[in-house]
């Protein structure tokens, strides 16, 4: 269920992050595309953190010990 997830959160990334570069092409409508695009790759950010895992494990340095 988390895989699945963590996919529709980059695929949200991916859509507003090509929709903002398009929005981008307009002085006036530049700032707001900047927004959006930001916007996606901060969904696309949070899922890898909370949401990503290989192999059962999830994302982080806790397991390493010096």
């Amino acid at each position: 269920m988390e895989m699945n997830l963590l996919v529709f959160c980059y695929l949200i990334g991916a859509v507003t992050f090509i929709l903002g570069l398009k929005m981008l092409s307009n002085p006036a409508s530049a700032r707001k595309g900047n927004l959006v695009a930001a916007g996606g790759m901060l969904v696309s950010i949070l899922g890898t953190i909370f949401l990503y895992e290989d192999e059962g494990v999830k994302l982080g340095n806790d397991d390493c010990h010096a």
